[in-house]
């Protein structure tokens, strides 16, 4: 039977390994999100721009697709919360992918005799794996929130509304991993888990589009997870005071 220490003993290794070996795809999803917010955030038209361009934010097709986005809420207030929720939909699918490798990585690159080689039961081999990836989840949303802090165009987000997005976004995450989880113990296959993991996405994405143009089909997204995820409550003061 294992001791307490030696099991941390190799969990830690497993997770420093695993923080190695997947540095490479965390860079290149951190630069990818970094880059996409970056580029969003230079095309902040100016709190001028802004106003021409909230009336187009009345049609209801747009709402459909962004949210109900308005209020008196400063321009750049206002331009966070329509690039935001695009943001975090690829982090939700880095982090889908992120729980797919927790259980195919071994099978995808058959290597799957190390677990049996490694005096650890399964439980705490994924939950190595698990920490790492959460690790480098958290990691992402920490870099995105810094970011919001910086003072742009003369404003930036308060810090008690990013502390509130940071928890609110790390859960919505989470929850993303553990649906990759599923999708890779289901399929047993990396790139079949990304894909499927993809076009949940895509699905729940339409789903709420058409449940906000449609009233009577909101119920839909009742069950809708990207539902249970909305920015905008914390990003707009007038969304909070609903």
């Amino acid at each position: 039977e294992l001791t307490g220490d030696f099991t941390m003993s190799h969990v830690y290794t497993i997770f420093k390994n695993e923080i190695v070996s997947n540095r490479g795809w965390f860079i290149g999803w951190l630069l990818g999100i970094g880059i996409t917010f970056l580029f969003t955030s230079m095309m902040y038209p100016g709190d001028e721009g802004m106003a021409s361009f909230m009336t187009l934010l009345e049609d209801d097709a747009m709402k459909a697709f962004l949210g109900d986005i308005g209020g008196s809420d400063p321009g750049y207030a206002l331009w966070v919360a329509i690039m935001f929720p695009f943001i975090s939909m690829i982090l939700f699918i880095y982090s889908i992918n992120s729980g797919v490798k927790i259980v195919t990585q071994e099978s995808d690159n058959r290597t799957g005799e190390i677990i049996f080689t490694i005096p650890l039961n399964r439980k705490s081999f994924y939950f190595a794996k698990w920490l790492a990836m959460s690790f480098y989840i958290i990691i992402i949303i920490l870099t995105l929130v810094v970011a919001l802090r910086i003072p742009f165009n003369g404003y930036n987000i308060e810090t008690d509304k990013l502390i509130l997005l940071l928890l609110y976004t790390i859960v919505f995450s989470l929850s993303g991993v553990s649906l990759g989880i599923l999708l890779g113990l289901i399929t047993g296959r990396g790139d079949k888990g990304s894909q499927i993991g993809l076009l949940s996405v895509l699905v729940f994405y339409t789903l709420q589009s058409i449940g906000r143009i449609q009233e009577d089909l909101d119920v839909i997204n009742k069950i809708n997870v990207l539902e249970l995820y909305d920015p905008l409550t914390i990003l707009l003061q007038t969304k909070g005071d609903i």
